[in-house]
């Protein structure tokens, strides 16, 4: 470990500072990424369930489970080039031929596909005492614990992939986090934790605010509950798009203190 790495609470800090020059210097992008999680929230509200039946479950899961993170990974990339390289980008480009992207992208699909499966396993822990419940609740923590892990020894693996570092791999990842899974995932959880205390505080105060104008002026009917949640939209994009930049800076930030900083120019 670099000996200047920071302690839990000062690298939650400087994530938010980092995340804070981010959205400052690079706000192309950043806000590209915030139309990209717009529009997925849109997609939920304005399209009929009925749409949603006549598409084949595999395929809708399959679609979901990729379109985001292909449509992100070129913002994400520059995310890590900027806090690792000071690499600023200007434009977003989408060119999934190139080797950085496909190797970021097919990496992604990994914490990808954990999001829902974690929402899955939460919903099978219970307070019922019954034998059945007991098991899947068991069964569900170890998961969710073994998942946890998982992400937190290969975090560091996509800020290599992201400025081409030599040997950058999943056991290297590994190799790099050995023995500080515990400080990894604190920093994560510390950083996160303000940011969804925060969201639910404001989201909060925001339903309230928005649906008292909303009705004030369009009343109960359809369209207000529509123009409504069109409103939460565009805020819950807002966070989604923080929280990501936020968990980017600090793997950026991890690599760093964990792994081999990089200090000559990318390759490419």
């Amino acid at each position: 470990m670099n000996p200047e790495a920071p302690g839990i609470w000062k690298a939650a800090a400087l994530a938010w500072c980092d995340t804070g020059h981010v959205l400052r210097k690079l706000p192309v992008l950043t806000f590209v990424a915030l139309l990209i999680a717009l529009a997925f929230e849109l997609v939920v509200i304005y399209i009929p369930n009925a749409v949603w039946t006549h598409v084949p479950v595999i395929l809708l899961f399959a679609g979901w489970l990729t379109a985001r993170p292909f449509l992100l990974t070129p913002y994400l990339i520059a995310v890590h080039r900027f806090i690792i390289l000071g690499e600023t980008t200007a434009i977003y480009r989408l060119v999934p031929t190139d080797k950085r992207f496909q190797r970021y992208f097919a990496w992604s699909l990994v914490p990808a596909a954990m999001i829902p499966t974690t929402g899955r396993l939460i919903h099978l822990i219970s307070l019922d005492m019954s034998l059945a419940s007991i098991i899947s609740t068991i069964a569900a923590v170890v998961a969710l614990a073994v998942m946890a892990v998982v992400a937190a020894r290969i975090i560091t693996l996509f800020p290599a992939v992201a400025v081409d570092a030599p040997g950058a791999s999943w056991r290297r990842a590994i190799a790099d986090t050995k023995g500080n899974t515990w400080r990894v995932f604190s920093t994560l959880l510390l950083a996160i934790l303000s940011l969804a205390i925060a969201g639910i505080t404001v989201t909060g105060l925001a339903i309230f605010v928005i649906d008292s104008v909303i009705r004030r002026w369009m009343g109960q009917d359809a369209a207000a509950i529509l123009t409504l949640a069109a409103a939460l939209a565009v805020w819950l994009a807002v966070i989604q798009t923080i929280a990501a930049v936020l968990v980017v800076v600090i793997a950026s930030r991890l690599y760093q203190w964990l792994g081999a900083p990089v200090k000559q120019p990318a390759v490419g």
